[in-house]
C-alpha cells in the first residue's frame, strides 16, 4: 500500500520583536526631524522665540523673567508646538500607504502608536530643550539674577508639558482630521475656562499643573510654597493624563485601521 505523503510543516508564526520595532520606528521618526525643511522651520521658530524673549524680558528682573517664561512659553508656546506636531504626525500616519509596510510587520497597531509616541516625544524634548536654551541665553544677556536656580523648575515643567500635550495631539489627531478645531475647543473650555476657575475644577487643566510645577521659581513666596506642596500631585496628574490619552489614541488608531476608514478602503 502506498503511504500518504507527509503533511507539510506549518510555517513558523512571526512573533513581535518589540526592541526591533522600537528601533525601526525611532529611525523613522528622528530622520523626519533631521530633514532639511524641518531643521529650517526649527531654526526660524527658535529665532522668533529669541526675538520675543528679548523684547519681553527686562534687564535684571528675575520675577519678570519667571512670569514671562511660565505664562507665555510654558503654558502657550511649548503646549501649542507639541500638540500641533504630534497631531500632524498621527494624521500623516493614518494616510493611505504611509505606514502600511510597518503595519505588515509583526507589530501590533497599539504598540506602533506607543512606540511612535515615545520616539516622537523624545525628539520633541530635544527641540524644546534647544528652545529653553535660547530662553536661558536671553536671560543671561538680560543679566537676570539667580538664573541657574530657575532652570530645574522650568525644565521639569517643560518635559511634562510636552509629554501631556503630545499625548493630547495624538488622541485628537487619531480621532479627527480637524484636530485644530478640537484643540481650540479644548483650549477655550478646559484650559482658559475651567483652568481659571478658583475651585478644585481647575485641576482638570493641564496648564494649571504646569504652572504649579513651575511657579516655585516666582518670587511671590506664598504662591511658591503652596505650589511646592502640590508638586507631586501635579506631576502624577500630568503623567496619568498622558497615559490615558496615549491609550485612547492607540484604541482609536486601531479601530480606524480595522474599520476600513482610510481613503483607499472607502
Amino acid at each position: 500500500m502506498n503511504t500518504p505523503p507527509p503533511l507539510p510543516k506549518p510555517l513558523p508564526t512571526a512573533t513581535p520583536e518589540w526592541r526591533r520595532a522600537l528601533g525601526g520606528i525611532w529611525r523613522l521618526t528622528y530622520r523626519r526631524f533631521l530633514a532639511p525643511q524641518q531643521l529650517g522651520i526649527l531654526a526660524g521658530l527658535l529665532g522668533l522665540l529669541a526675538l520675543l524673549a528679548l523684547s519681553g524680558i527686562r534687564n535684571g528682573n528675575a520675577e519678570h523673567f519667571a512670569q514671562w517664561s511660565v505664562k507665555l512659553y510654558l503654558t502657550f508656546v511649548a503646549p501649542v508646538f507639541a500638540f500641533l506636531s504630534a497631531a500632524g504626525l498621527i494624521q500623516d500616519d493614518m494616510k493611505p500607504a504611509t505606514v502600511d509596510y510597518v503595519l505588515t510587520r509583526p507589530v501590533r497597531r497599539h504598540a506602533f502608536v506607543l512606540h511612535r509616541y515615545l520616539t516622537h516625544t523624545a525628539c520633541l524634548q530635544v527641540q524644546c530643550l534647544l528652545a529653553l536654551g535660547v530662553l536661558v541665553a536671553v536671560g543671561v544677556f538680560r543679566h537676570v539674577p539667580n538664573l541657574a536656580s530657575t532652570v530645574p523648575s522650568l525644565l521639569l515643567a517643560q518635559v511634562l508639558a510636552v509629554m501631556a500635550f503630545s499625548a493630547l495631539g495624538f488622541a485628537f489627531g487619531a480621532f479627527s482630521s480637524r484636530y485644530q478645531i478640537l484643540g481650540l475647543f479644548y483650549a477655550g473650555v478646559v484650559e482658559v475656562g475651567i483652568g481659571n476657575i478658583p475651585t478644585q475644577l481647575n485641576r482638570l487643566s493641564m496648564t494649571h499643573h504646569v504652572r504649579s510645577i513651575a511657579s516655585n521659581i516666582l518670587e511671590l513666596r506664598q504662591n511658591s510654597l503652596a505650589s511646592f506642596d502640590r508638586l507631586p500631585a501635579s506631576i502624577i496628574a500630568l503623567l496619568v493624563f498622558s497615559l490615558v490619552l496615549v491609550a485612547a489614541a492607540a484604541a482609536l488608531f486601531s479601530l480606524r485601521e480595522t474599520a476600513g476608514t482610510r481613503a483607499k478602503d472607502a
